[in-house]
C-alpha cells in the first residue's frame, strides 16, 4: 500500500502474512514399487492465505524539521539532523503505537541518548519485534526505550549523558524500512510502566 505521507526510506507492516492450509487428495500409480504417475484429483483450501500488508512510503525527501534540538536543555533529540518523524504516539491499525519513529539517513545513523541515566537492558535479538533495542532510566521517572538498532555502542550498567552516542539506527525486529521507534515511560517499559508521548511528554514536536 502506497503512503504518499511517508518517507521512501521507511515501511511499516500493517498487516502480518499467514501461512495456509490445504488438503490435497492424489491418485498415485506405483510399478514395480515405482511411482509411475501422480494426479491431483482433488484440493480443499481448509485455511485461505493471508497476505503481508505493508505500507510503502512515496514522498522524497531530505528533511522536514519539525523540532529545533537546541530548545531543550535537559533532552536532546536522539537522532541526526534532518530527519522526519514518521509515525506518531497514536492509535494505528487498531492498536496503540507507543512512541513515534523518526528517519534520518538510514542504516547506521548515530542514536543519541535524550538525557542522562543508566542502560539498564539490552535485548541483543534481532527477531523479537522490538528488535535490537536499549533502555535507560533517567532517574526522574522517565525510562527511555530505542528499538531497531543495527548495533550497540554501549553495555548494561553504564552510566550516558544527554547526546552521548549509545547506538547505531537499523532495521532489526518488526521493522520495513531504517528508523528509530522511541518509547517514553513513567516508569519501565513492559514491567508496569505507562506510555507517554515523547512530543509531549519530552519534545514538542
Amino acid at each position: 500500500v502506497k503512503d504518499n505521507t511517508k518517507s521512501t526510506s521507511c515501511r511499516v507492516t500493517q498487516t502480518e502474512g499467514k501461512n495456509g492450509l490445504s488438503r490435497v487428495t492424489q491418485n498415485i500409480s506405483y510399478v514395480n514399487g515405482v511411482i509411475k504417475s501422480l494426479n491431483i484429483v482433488k484440493q480443499e483450501e481448509l485455511v485461505p492465505v493471508q497476505n503481508k500488508v505493508v505500507v510503502v512510503g512515496t514522498r522524497n525527501s531530505t528533511g522536514g524539521i519539525t523540532y529545533d534540538p537546541s530548545t531543550s536543555s535537559k533532552w536532546a533529540w536522539p537522532t541526526t539532523i534532518p530527519f522526519r518523524i514518521v509515525s506518531r504516539y497514536q492509535w494505528r491499525w487498531g492498536r496503540m503505537h507507543q512512541g513515534i519513529d523518526i528517519c534520518t539517513n538510514g542504516t547506521g545513523s548515530p542514536i543519541f541518548a535524550v538525557g542522562d541515566g543508566d542502560v539498564y537492558k539490552i535485548n541483543r535479538v534481532s527477531s523479537k519485534a522490538e528488535g535490537v533495542s536499549i533502555r535507560i532510566d533517567h532517574g526522574d521517572g522517565h525510562t527511555t526505550i530505542y528499538m531497531h538498532l543495527s548495533k550497540v555502542l554501549v553495555k548494561e550498567g553504564q552510566r550516558v549523558k544527554k547526546g552521548d552516542k549509545i547506538a547505531l539506527m537499523g532495521c532489526t525486529g518488526r521493522c520495513y524500512g531504517p528508523h528509530l521507534h522511541l518509547g517514553v515511560y513513567l516508569g519501565k517499559p513492559y514491567e508496569g510502566g505507562v506510555p507517554v508521548d515523547p512530543c509531549k511528554s519530552l519534545f514538542s514536536c
